[in-house]
């Protein structure tokens, strides 16, 4: 990583200029384009203050996932000075950062020692800064560590500790992938001592996982073995394609600990994600936390190399979806996202139906015939539906009548799915659920799929966890 090298150049030319109101101008100036350079999602308020005795120069505001946040910068002429100190005394309240403008020489011992107990400050050089400009091949870890600095940085930062944690932050990810265990702990200690511990727990987690991914066990790791931070949806999709692209990863708690961070609108984020075992595993290791409104099935040309029992997992458009060799099933978190999708054909008769759907606890289904349409309540006897009355009202719409949506009762729960044979949907009904059973009945009731492409389904899937009511 590395800045623009006349930064320093330029702030020492804005504060040789006679005027004071030029000096005032353009050292903000060129300070905050600095600070913007580093973290472009910080917005950046000037006040009209210039290196106050108590008021800011900057207030620095950024949301983080939905949470605001603010942080005060005090800029000085030299950090080197005894009176940061006093400054630290008066002025830590929400962990503000103090940025020198000229070049530091040594610290002094006090301004260290009130650091300690003002832990979440940060006293630095305005040179520093341009160490973490983001460069053209940023790592994953290296792109948090920058937008972290402004944020959650703290203690004492010089231009060449900024120098020294900026080449630590670019090198981590190859010393991870060589499971170069010293190294990463080093680098790791590094991060914990710079930033707070909201942050460092962030790199630490990414780095953990890219630990896993690289074929390195959990309990081998140079850092926290139990790690519950979340993160941003911005690191996840910065990470998830860098894992997904790797070779296979056959490590069954790698991915239940990844899922916990995935949703399925991280997954849609990601707009186009390819085939890959990985993404099958990340999936069906996590069927149970990526809740799903709503599925739809869709016919395709048969494709060559594949047979019609193969399933994998792709990500299309920001659409995950489940593809065979003829037909896919798309799943959605909002499902406006379906709402213009194309009719893909006709509706079955009830008489077409009717075999495969006397396994299920049938609550409702829509008929219509060439001039009327009903809704019919089945009565449910015994935990089976009596299907007499819908026997009935098909007779009277006439035998060709075709059914248009059925409401099914999920085995096993109070939940209860719409299949909507005229779009090919199913839907979850008041709120989502796991993708599991949504999956299942577009196969058997949409697709009226043979027992062997539904065994078929029950085997990619796998061990994941059985749906349960809740």
């Amino acid at each position: 990583m590395s800045g623009d090298p006349g930064f320093q150049s330029r702030i020492n030319d804005a504060l040789a200029q006679r005027s004071g109101d030029a000096v005032i101008s353009d050292v903000k100036t060129v300070v905050a384009r600095e600070i913007e350079a580093v973290d472009r999602r910080v917005s950046i308020k000037a006040t009209d203050y210039f290196t106050h005795s108590f008021i800011p120069d900057f207030v620095l505001l950024w949301n983080d996932d939905g949470k605001e946040a603010t942080r005060d910068v005090y800029l000085r002429h030299n950090i080197s000075n005894p009176i940061i100190a006093n400054d630290l005394e008066t002025l830590h309240e929400g962990g503000p950062l103090f940025l020198g403008l000229r070049a530091s020489t040594d610290i002094p011992q006090e301004t260290t020692e009130r650091l300690e107990a003002y832990d979440d400050c940060l006293v630095s050089e305005a040179r520093a800064l341009e160490e973490f400009i983001p460069g053209h091949a940023q790592t994953v870890i290296s792109q948090i560590v920058n937008e972290s600095l402004m944020r959650g940085a703290r203690g004492v930062l010089t231009h060449k500790q900024a120098a020294e944690m900026a080449k630590s932050a670019a090198q981590i990810e190859r010393r991870i992938a060589n499971q170069a265990t010293p190294i990463v702990e080093t680098s790791l200690g590094q991060f914990n001592s710079l930033f707070q511990r909201e942050y460092s727990l962030r790199i630490e987690r990414v780095a953990q996982l890219l630990w896993m991914s690289h074929g390195g066990q959990l309990e081998e790791f140079p850092g926290s073995k139990s790690l519950t931070v979340r993160l941003s949806e911005r690191e996840l999709t910065r990470l998830l394609p860098l894992i997904l692209r790797s070779e296979t990863i056959d490590n069954r708690l790698f991915w239940r600990q990844l899922g916990e961070l995935v949703t399925l609108p991280t997954l849609e984020s990601l707009v186009n994600i390819a085939a890959s075992g990985n993404l099958d595993l990340l999936i069906n290791c996590n069927i149970d936390r990526i809740p799903v409104s709503q599925m739809a099935l869709r016919y395709s040309a048969p494709r060559l190399f594949d047979t019609p029992e193969s399933f994998q997992w792709t990500i299309r458009e920001s659409i995950l979806t489940l593809e065979t060799a003829d037909m896919s099933l798309s799943f959605v978190s909002d499902r406006r996202r379906l709402a213009k999708w194309p009719s893909p054909g006709r509706p079955p008769t009830w008489r077409e139906i009717q075999p495969r759907s006397a396994k299920y606890l049938i609550e409702g289904i829509e008929l219509f015939g060439p001039t009327a349409r009903a809704d019919v309540q089945a009565q449910p006897i015994g935990g089976t539906s009596s299907l007499g009355n819908i026997d009935q009202m098909n007779a009277a719409l006439g035998d060709q009548a075709r059914v248009g949506s059925m409401s099914v009762r999920v085995p096993g729960t109070s939940r209860t799915v719409i299949c909507d044979f005229e779009r090919s949907t199913v839907d979850s009904g008041e709120r989502p659920i796991d993708l599991r059973p949504l999956a299942r009945h577009g196969l058997d009731l949409l697709y009226q799929a043979s027992d062997a492409l539904l065994e078929q389904l029950d085997l990619f899937f796998g061990d994941a966890p059985v749906f349960t009511d809740s």
